[in-house]
């Protein structure tokens, strides 16, 4: 997410970097923000060299894209106000929740509550801008996106930590030649 500075901040942010410092000579890495629909397309068109971007490992991916070892497992969250939180699914019925597109909340939502209405936003910081307008009830992402989230946005709370099945995160790299 973009931080209150205009700079790139999170998890993944730290890790790529950290993964820089291991290379050798310490490259200067330089960060690209993409959308999630982008983010293979940028890897297959050289646009990028990695991608670090909590990208889930799974097995269409897995076809396209070489995957490194997983750093983190994630499963869906429900991050709302503090002052009116949102700590069940049955409290989304017929109201309003925001989404990123193309990440797993909004397929998860779609195929296993179709009475919540979803507010798709193109990119994490329009769904969290649209959340602190009060656009939707609560917003489904990550867990570990709105557990960080929340710790610099403490009026707000992850009422419902996870949802769906366990997936794993790791960085991809363009698929080998053989």
């Amino acid at each position: 997410y973009t931080g209150a500075s205009g700079q790139l901040e999170g998890f993944d942010v730290y890790i790529a970097r950290r993964v820089a410092r291991d290379f050798p000579g310490n490259p200067k890495i330089e960060l690209v923000e993409l959308d999630s629909a982008e983010r293979i397309k940028a890897l297959r068109r050289n646009k990028v060299d990695i991608l670090i971007a909590n990208l889930t490992r799974t097995e269409d991916r897995a076809k396209i894209v070489d995957f490194a070892a997983p750093y983190m497992k994630v499963q869906i969250g429900v991050v709302s106000p503090r002052r009116d939180p949102v700590t069940a699914t049955n409290q989304l019925v017929g109201k309003k929740l925001i989404v990123p597109k193309g990440p797993r909340a909004q397929q998860y939502f779609s195929a296993n509550h179709s009475n919540v209405d979803l507010l798709e936003c193109d990119n994490y910081n329009e769904a969290f801008a649209a959340l602190m307008r009060g656009d939707g009830v609560a917003l489904a992402d990550d867990n570990p996106s709105l557990l960080g989230w929340v710790k610099n946005n403490p009026m707000y709370i992850v009422g419902i930590r996870s949802l769906g099945e366990v997936e794993f995160v790791a960085p991809a790299v363009r698929k080998r030649q053989v």
